[in-house]
């Protein structure tokens, strides 16, 4: 089973009063991407083209675990 890959967003989206949304793009096995908002702390951490295992229920980021890194987002 392919692992998750990860395509991370460029500028974050910012809207009124300088609040900002961060955003992560993960293409799964079928080739579908699903893109979540996630945390600035987590943003940071995530770095584009890593393969792991993602955890989500619906459109709920849960978190992303690299492979062979044994690093944990979230």
């Amino acid at each position: 089973m392919e692992e998750p890959r990860l395509f991370k967003g460029g500028t974050p989206f910012i809207y009124g009063w300088g609040e900002r949304q961060y955003f992560a793009t993960f293409e799964v096995e079928s080739g579908d991407r699903i893109e979540f908002e996630v945390m600035v702390t987590e943003y940071g951490m995530l770095v584009e083209g890593d393969n792991g295992q993602l955890a989500f229920q619906g459109t709920r980021y849960h978190g992303f675990i690299r492979a062979n890194k044994n690093i944990r987002i979230r």
